[in-house]
């Protein structure tokens, strides 16, 4: 069920956003060039606002996870629109609306996958975070930083996940003994002991920001939403780790069964495309760009 507050903020939010009108090609192009080129922050300002109702559209694609409300889904897609128009360059052969769409789904799966866990909302994210600031910044702080993430674990009452989660918002993990023993029998870094924490993904092996929108192109061109979102939590497009059937099953709220007919389809989809591409791997793929 939906919070009676976020659907407020919500119906207020649309009604705000609905003020600016959307850009034509020609008036797009217009405000592009003159931020690109001349730095005009109100051009910048127009094309952010005019394309917030992209984001909300994004968002209402995805599935509801958690505690996690549309809102802060909306303000989080709202930071990918900004890093897609930042990002985008008017020599590009595409539409600024399909180019930061990848943007905005980057964020938003990004932010689903971080709330999926035992962190829920904005509010409990941040509450955590100072928890663990409070936690480093009393008397007995820098002998903490010695301590291995279990243990800092423990002692706060969260997940190890969890703790290294916050820390890499926190940019704190150069400051702590990741490599400490944990505390099981046979010592071993607590690093090793975190699922898939250095598991390879597609991306990782991706070199380029280019090369990455190239294959979000083939995903976001082929795939239906459904689909899309899928393929991008099982291969980790989005997260340092690949999610088994029954984690994507979780965020879906459908069965384990179904979340595999939809990637079968899906990868099914993306080899027919290839094929008539006469493309046999995703490398080829970007090559022949």
């Amino acid at each position: 069920m939906h919070n009676r507050n976020d659907s407020v903020e919500y119906n207020l939010y649309l009604n705000e956003i609905g003020q600016h009108s959307l850009l034509t090609e020609e008036e797009e192009k217009m405000y592009l060039r003159k931020y690109k080129e001349n730095g005009d922050m109100e051009a910048r300002r127009i094309l952010i606002e005019c394309n917030l109702r992209l984001v909300v559209s994004v968002v209402n694609s995805y599935p509801r996870v958690g505690n996690c409300e549309k809102m802060d889904m909306i303000q989080v897609g709202n930071v990918g629109l900004i890093r897609g128009i930042e990002a985008f360059e008017i020599s590009k052969n595409c539409k600024l609306a399909t180019y930061v769409t990848w943007w905005i789904r980057h964020e938003i799966s990004r932010f689903i996958t971080f709330n999926k866990n035992d962190i829920r909302c904005s509010v409990t994210i941040q509450n955590k975070m100072d928890k663990l600031k409070k936690y480093f910044s009393n008397d007995n702080g820098k002998a903490k930083r010695k301590l291995n993430i279990e243990q800092i674990a423990e002692e706060l009452g969260y997940s190890v996940e969890t703790v290294l989660q916050i820390m890499d918002t926190l940019m704190l993990k150069e400051s702590v003994s990741l490599d400490a023993p944990s505390s099981d029998e046979d010592s071993r870094p607590v690093m090793n002991s975190v699922k898939n924490a250095k598991a390879p993904n597609p991306v990782e092996l991706i070199t380029s920001e280019e090369q990455l929108y190239q294959i979000e192109e083939l995903l976001f061109t082929v795939l239906n939403e459904k689909e899309e979102s899928v393929i991008r939590y099982r291969f980790g497009f989005d997260t340092e780790k690949d999610l088994t059937l029954e984690e994507v099953a979780r965020i879906f709220g459908i069965t384990r069964e179904r979340i595999q007919q939809i990637e079968k389809k899906a990868i099914g989809k993306l080899k027919n495309r290839m094929d008539k591409l006469n493309i046999s791997s995703i490398s080829e793929y970007i090559e022949s760009f």
